[in-house]
Formats: C-alpha cells, sequence, structure tokens
C-alpha cells in the first residue's frame, strides 16, 4: 500500500475590507458616538483575515505474489508520481511485470477544499492510473491556477482584530481626532523633599504649616507644593470643593491639591476602547442571559404546571444527557420539578427573579455603563464620549465587581458587589430583614417611612421570609437552575421513580409551605381575639401609650415601641404571657414572632420564651423555647415532627420572666383557595 498527500495552506487571505464597509446603521452609531450601541450590535471585533487550506490524498492499494515485484510498483509509483504519461523508460503502466498488480489496484482518492463542481471535477472516483492523472490536474489547477484560489479551501482559521484597528471604524468614531486628557496619577506627581538633610538625623515628615512648608523645595523652582506636599505648576492646582482650578499664593498654606492634566497617547486611547468594547459585550451577553432566564422560568413553570396530579412521579427526560448520567438524571420527577420551580404554587418564584433583576439592572449595569462614559460625575448625567476612550473598565468601581458578571447571583444589599441567587437553592446568600443594613439596595423613589427617610424598593423582610420559605422546601441539595437547565421543556421519560424514592420525595415536600388547593395565609391578621395577662400603659415625650395585646396582629411589623405597634406587658409581673384564640381548626405551618428593635429589643435575649399550641384547651404542640439572640428580631417556629398541627389556639409566654413584648405574631396556616 502506498499513501500520498498534496497539500496548500494559504495564511490569512485578507478580507477586501473596500468591498466591505460599515453599514449605514453601524456608521451613524459611530457618528453619533454611541459606542456602546455598536459594540452590542457588531460586537468588539470582526474578522480581517482567513486562513484556508486545501488537501488531496491517494491510497493506492494492491496485491502481488513477488515481495520485489511490490516493492518495484511502490517504488515506481513514488518516481513517477504515479503518472501515466511517463516515458516509457519510467511507466509503470505500460511495464508487463506489473500487469497483475495493475489489474488487482485499487485507488482511494480523499480529499477536501478542491471546489468540487467546478469544470472537469465532477468526481474524485478512479479506478486506473489515468483518471486518476485527471483528478490530480484538477486538484493541482484549483490549488494554484483558479480565479477564485483565495475563496476556495477549507477555513482553517480565522484572525479576529479589535474594531479600534479598522480604518473606517476610527474614521467614523472619531477615534485619532479626539483629543483626551485625563488627570495624572498621583503616583506620577513629584514631591516636595528637604532643602536641608543633616548626617545622622532622621528626616522630618512634610507638614502643611508655613513653618514645615518653607523646609521643603520642589525640584523646580516654578513649582508650588499642595496641601499633601506634591509639587506641580500652581496652574494645575485644584480646589476640590468646588471642582475648580484655582491660582493661590505659593508662600501660604495651600488648600488646594495638585491635578495636573496629561493628553493620553493614541495608542492608549485604542487600547482602552478596545477593552471597554470587550466588557460591553460581556455586560451585554450577561443581561440577555439573566432575561433569558425569567422568561424560561416563567415558560417552564406554565408548562409543568399542565401536568395532571396523576404524573406527579412520572420520570422527566433531560434536555441534554451529556451533563448528567442517565440513571441518575431519569430519578428526576415530575412532582420534583414543580417543587423546584414553583415551591409555593403561586408562581411566586418568577416574581422574586424579577426583583433581583431589577435591583442588579438598578445598582450595577446601570452605574457601570454610566461609570464608563462619565455619566456619574460632574453636574449633568450627560454621556461623554472621550470618558470611554480615557479609562479602561477596570478603573470604575462598579465595572470592577468581577462576581457579578458570573451566572446566578443577585446583588449584594450589605457590601455591594453579587453574591449567590436564589437559583442556586440553599447555596444563595441569605437576605438580611434590616432594611437599615441594606444601604446599597436599590431605593423606593416614591415611598419613604415614618421618619421621612428613603427605602429599599424591595422589602427586605418580604424578601429574607421569602428565601426562608423556599429554601425550607427545597432542602440542601435542590438548586432549580440546575433543574431548570436540564429538563426544561418538560418531557415524560416514561415510567415512574421507585416507591422508596416517592416516599422520600413526599417526605422533603413536607418541609414545604405548599399544598394543592391551598394558600399559605397569616390567619391571626387583624384578629380581636388577642388576649394578655396585662397591659403596660404609660407616656413617652408627653404622649401616652398602650401596649395592647391586638398590635401583635395587627400586620404591622413595625419594631419601635412608641411608633404604636408593639404590645407590652406590665413590668414587674410575674410569668407573663400572650395568646390568641383563632375561633376554629386550622392546619398549622409555622409560626414567625418579631421582636423589638429598639432599646427594648434585649428583653427577649436569651429567656425563656415559650410557645404552645391548643386544641380546645389541650396542648398539641409544645412547649417549645426558641431563643432570640442579639443579631435576631424575627423567629420562626416550625411545626416538628410532622411539620402541620391542627390547633385553635396559640399561647406565648415567658415562665419565670417579668416582662413580654411583641412586634408582631404571624400564624401561618393552609386555607383553601
Amino acid at each position: 500500500m502506498v499513501v500520498s498527500t498534496m497539500r496548500i495552506e494559504r495564511y490569512y487571505s485578507s478580507v477586501r475590507e473596500e468591498l466591505s464597509p460599515l453599514s449605514v446603521d453601524a456608521k451613524f452609531l459611530l457618528e453619533s458616538q454611541d459606542y456602546v450601541g455598536f459594540f452590542k450590535s457588531c460586537g468588539p471585533n470582526y474578522i480581517r483575515s482567513i486562513r484556508r487550506v486545501q488537501e488531496i490524498t491517494t491510497i493506492f492499494k494492491f496485491a502481488s505474489a513477488s515481495k520485489e515485484v511490490a516493492k518495484s510498483f511502490a517504488a515506481g509509483l513514488k518516481r513517477t508520481g504515479a503518472s501515466a504519461n511517463s516515458t516509457s523508460e519510467d511507466s509503470i503502466v505500460e511495464s508487463s511485470k506489473f500487469d497483475s498488480i495493475t489489474s488487482s489496484l485499487e485507488i482511494k482518492i480523499l480529499g477536501f477544499g478542491l471546489g468540487l463542481s467546478e469544470s472537469g471535477s465532477s468526481t474524485l472516483v478512479s479506478t486506473t492510473l489515468s483518471e486518476f492523472n485527471e483528478v490530480m490536474k484538477f486538484a493541482y489547477n484549483s490549488f494554484t491556477r483558479s480565479e477564485d484560489a483565495n475563496d476556495l479551501g477549507m477555513v482553517y482559521g480565522v484572525e479576529i482584530v479589535p474594531w479600534v484597528d479598522n480604518t473606517a471604524f476610527q474614521i467614523a468614531s472619531k477615534l485619532l481626532e479626539e483629543s483626551v486628557e485625563i488627570p495624572v496619577p498621583r503616583s506620577l506627581i513629584p514631591k516636595a523633599y528637604m532643602k536641608v538633610k543633616v548626617r545622622g538625623v532622621d528626616p522630618i515628615a512634610w507638614n502643611n504649616t508655613k513653618v514645615g512648608r518653607e523646609l521643603f523645595k520642589c525640584k523646580s523652582s516654578s513649582f508650588s507644593q499642595d496641601k499633601y506636599g506634591y509639587c506641580c505648576e500652581g496652574t494645575s492646582l485644584y480646589n476640590t470643593k468646588i471642582g475648580e482650578y484655582e491660582v493661590e499664593d505659593p508662600n501660604d498654606i495651600s488648600a488646594l491639591v495638585c491635578r495636573p492634566r496629561r493628553r493620553l497617547d493614541k495608542s492608549v486611547v485604542k487600547n482602552n476602547m478596545a477593552n471597554n468594547a470587550e466588557f460591553v459585550a460581556r455586560l451585554d451577553s450577561v443581561m440577555r442571559t439573566r432575561i433569558n432566564q425569567l422568561f424560561m422560568l416563567e415558560l417552564c413553570i406554565s408548562q409543568i404546571s399542565d401536568f395532571p396530579h396523576d404524573f406527579d412521579y412520572y420520570k422527566l427526560q433531560p434536555q441534554e444527557t451529556n451533563r448528567f448520567d442517565i440513571a441518575v438524571s431519569t430519578s428526576y420527577s415530575v412532582k420534583l420539578l414543580k417543587n423546584a420551580l414553583d415551591p409555593l404554587g403561586d408562581r411566586s418564584l418568577v416574581i422574586h427573579m424579577g426583583k433581583e433583576l431589577d435591583e442588579y439592572l438598578d445598582m450595577y449595569y446601570q452605574p457601570c455603563v454610566a461609570e464608563l462614559f462619565g455619566a456619574n460625575i460632574g453636574s449633568t448625567p450627560d454621556v461623554e464620549s472621550q470618558y470611554f476612550m480615557a479609562y479602561s473598565w477596570l478603573s470604575h468601581k462598579t465595572c470592577s465587581m468581577l462576581a457579578c458578571l458570573t451566572s446566578n447571583v443577585r446583588w449584594d444589599r450589605v457590601r455591594e458587589g453579587c453574591v449567590a441567587g436564589l437559583m442556586e437553592g440553599s447555596n444563595s446568600e441569605p437576605y438580611d430583614q434590616d432594611d437599615s443594613v441594606n444601604i446599597y439596595c436599590n431605593k423606593d423613589d416614591e415611598i419613604e417611612d415614618e421618619n421621612e427617610h428613603e427605602v429599599c424598593k424591595h422589602n427586605s423582610l418580604e424578601l429574607y421570609n421569602y428565601r426562608k420559605s423556599v429554601t425550607d422546601c427545597w432542602g440542601n441539595t435542590l438548586r432549580p437552575n440546575s433543574l431548570m437547565r436540564n429538563f426544561c421543556m418538560p418531557k415524560l421519560a416514561g415510567g415512574t421513580i421507585s416507591d422508596e424514592e416517592q416516599v422520600t420525595l413526599d417526605s422533603d415536600m413536607s418541609q414545604c409551605s405548599y399544598r394543592p388547593g391551598t394558600s399559605l395565609r397569616n390567619i391571626a391578621l387583624l384578629k380581636t381575639t388577642t388576649s394578655q395577662s396585662t397591659t403596660y400603659s404609660g407616656s413617652h415625650n408627653g404622649e401616652d401609650y398602650t401596649g395592647g395585646s391586638e398590635l401583635a396582629v395587627d400586620g404591622n411589623r413595625n419594631s419601635h415601641f412608641y411608633d404604636g405597634s408593639v404590645t407590652s406587658t406590665d413590668d414587674g409581673q410575674s410569668d407573663p404571657w400572650w395568646k390568641i384564640n383563632l375561633e376554629e381548626k386550622f392546619d398549622i405551618k409555622y409560626i414567625n414572632i418579631y421582636n423589638r428593635r429598639d432599646n427594648g429589643s434585649d428583653q427577649l435575649f436569651n429567656v425563656g420564651l415559650t410557645v404552645v399550641i391548643k386544641e380546645n384547651g389541650i396542648v398539641v404542640f409544645g412547649p417549645i423555647s426558641p431563643t432570640f439572640s442579639v443579631t435576631d428580631h424575627e423567629i420562626r417556629v416550625n411545626i416538628t415532627p410532622g411539620n402541620i398541627i391542627e390547633g385553635d389556639e396559640v399561647m406565648i409566654s415567658i415562665p419565670g420572666g417579668t416582662i413580654l413584648t411583641l412586634a408582631e405574631v404571624e400564624v401561618m396556616a393552609y386555607i383553601a383557595d
């Protein structure tokens, strides 16, 4: 057997840019200096050249009774290139000693990038050396002589370059016309040094006093010392309070800072724009992914909800089997996916993810884009196109929060940046329930609190409670995003999960706050059947206050006593208690108890708080003793074992205590829809 190969590679055949001009719309975006719009539409890079390859390989397979004859035939093929038109002296076709070989000769031709369908190239099949020669002639012409040789061949590589290297882009964007100036970094500004240095005496520190300034001097006598000891020309002294350059007496104590400006080199401007273009494309991709995830979640919930409950234990077919081991993936059922994507049965996960997206947009995406264009500085919100060229995205505070470019994250309301969002299940970062701690939340521009302070657009306590509800339902291993990615849109795989798996699934979901055909509601809200052992009455700043028992179920979680929504028993009484008569029996799931947040919050810290649930006067749950810590202002009393208890009365007490105060009590139970 003999194998021959002919191959040609064309390295980076350039695209003819004069025949591929910028579109009218793309050019308009650049002329308007809407760089973000351009890079979102066209991407940060373009293909400047293409590397192509053509190849033809021939396999000659033959049989011979004589090893020597076979070697001679193979040598002849190599010597003549298998040509049937060789001289009679070299021809292996005309030689009678090769008749047995040529009669058994098999020729197999493999090729790519040859431009088939051209004249004389209808086939690569050849049964004789003469036919093989015709194929090789065509291949050679295709390799070297074709008018469209640059367009033939398999694409083997492409050269991708930033748009800023494109001449049409540079002209339309006025990239080379812009004169970009920025303040010089402090690290590049020279500092004043001591006029006289005494050997053996430690140098003194510069200080902004008349005596201290006289001990130092700048390298150039025409330079002035600023308030920090930096040296610059007098025209470069800047007043940070009014945002303007000023001239001051160099002999007086300075109140200004050196802020000289420098003109950026064109290469730096191009690099900044190229870097920002890549970042804008990535940022836009992240936003599209988040929006698509929200749409997919809503659509998947709609489809999985269409399955009747009779199909709850049927197995689901994974969308991409390469992500999972088949044996594992087929154990996921319709009911499990319902639990993952709609844990409370009210499609509230879609609403919550919308809130996450809204806050991400307000607190990360929009501020980052504003930073890229300098819209966050100065006296107006107008964008400054030069700013996009002056600074790389990494120098901006918000844009440099790289965790916000990863998947399934939400805005961190306490520390800035991004943390794991709710689609990560129990791995998601818990919310802090106190609005006063969530200083980086997006603010509501229409509502303020009773003290005329701005408040978070999305209530912190509601976010905290919602996450707690759904993660209780999900457990420690379920991740909604993973299931949605692999099982939406849902299809049945056939068969059901095992009886053991059904029992385990039902047990896990018993922790969930969802029952088909019911809603989980606060049945204590606005009830008039509350009572307590005693009731505090007093005055504060000339106003009378009464801590009546009904204040614990008024629907107001305001936890400051003198705002008038907190209960209190009389101080000094022994064994204080509070209770509510529900008037009928309910399936109680859990109880939320809210403590004060003012100076009286310590009254419930580490005391023997006791909760019991009664039915017809008989204790059916408890006593249980939840504990408030210094950082907790709300605790949940879950019903265990069984996770649900039927009762008609809830009582909270402090045996051996002296005072009981409650900001709010919520008794959550199932109510038929």
